[in-house]
């Protein structure tokens, strides 16, 4: 590890690699003033890199247009880069989507027999949540999931589809 005994002599920096989702974003959108800071690194000559697990039209609706309302944007968009699905899926500045050959062809990926619409309702669905007060009860076919910043949301968790799911073979 590292260790700064003077801050005058901190290194450079010269790339910033963000985890969109609870950390730059809260409840799925990015603040102005975070978009202008980022912005104004670019334009210092600092690159970033954005990763996450959401799907790439998450990425271009929640942060990529946002970013575009800047006139700024055009000068900075080649510092930038985006990649959804924990990187299987990389987004251009444009809104271009590419995926990794690696999985272009995986039943998850292509949503053969819509098995990844499954899984995502199953994991997190946001049609489905309501908060969660602590010290509540949890009714049976529910569980609580927490986001980035210990909000607790009750998700119904339909136990027959989680099992119809892992009987699919996959």
């Amino acid at each position: 590890m590292y260790r700064i005994n003077h801050p005058t002599m901190l290194r450079p920096v010269s790339h910033i690699i963000w985890d969109i989702d609870g950390t730059i974003t809260e409840r799925d959108q990015v603040s102005v003033e975070v978009l202008i800071k980022i912005l104004r690194l670019a334009q210092s000559g600092i690159y970033h890199s954005f990763i996450t697990g959401h799907d790439a039209d998450w990425i271009i609706k929640y942060v990529i247009n946002p970013m575009r309302n800047f006139d700024c944007f055009a000068d900075v968009k080649g510092k930038l880069s985006f990649d959804a699905e924990v990187g299987c899926m990389t987004i251009g500045p444009t809104g271009r989507k590419t995926v990794a050959p690696e999985v272009e062809n995986h039943p998850l990926y292509t949503n053969e027999r819509g098995i990844r619409d499954t899984l995502r309702e199953l994991a997190y669905d946001p049609n489905n949540l309501t908060t969660y007060q602590t010290g509540n009860p949890i009714p049976p076919s529910y569980r609580v999931i927490y986001d980035a910043n210990g909000v607790g949301y009750q998700n119904i968790c339909n136990r027959r589809q989680c099992l119809e799911v892992w009987q699919t073979g996959y």
